[in-house]
């Protein structure tokens, strides 16, 4: 190979590695507002869809999704007709010493009457998972 051929070879690798590096950005370019986009309708979903909280949840923290659980089955449990009942709020869980306190779980009641009677739930559930402890208020309405 003459030197004239070499420095043309050299040349064309070198634009190719330039166009590489411009491919590259524009990538990157497109990637990063649909990574914001996702990102925003994910918090979106989170506070609108109730399975996708339930998801992040579990992901983020399995053993505290599973005592929010298990204080919402039990909650469940101890209605009088589990039949008509629905859950508004699953609540929150906080960490303790022994294992978790869930409060705030409110269920809903259809009475025959066709009024609403709401119920109010705490819990407490160990580290294994067990509720130790339900509490419920009336909520007066």
């Amino acid at each position: 190979m003459s030197r004239k051929e070499k420095e043309t070879f050299r040349s064309v690798r070198s634009e190719s590695a330039q166009r590489r590096e411009r491919e590259y950005r524009r990538r990157r370019q497109r990637v990063i507002p649909l990574l914001i986009f996702g990102a925003v309708g994910l918090l979106i979903a989170k506070e609108e869809l109730p399975v996708v909280d339930s998801w992040i949840s579990r992901m983020l923290d399995a053993d505290a999704w599973n005592a929010g659980e298990a204080c919402r089955k039990a909650a469940l449990a101890a209605l009088a007709q589990v039949g008509y009942a629905r859950l508004l709020d699953s609540g929150k869980v906080e960490k303790t010493s022994a294992g978790y306190y869930v409060g705030g779980v409110e269920y809903v009641y259809l009475q025959p009457t066709g009024e609403d009677q709401y119920y109010l739930y705490s819990c407490n559930v160990s580290q294994a998972g067990e509720v130790v402890a339900l509490n419920r208020d009336d909520g007066g309405d």
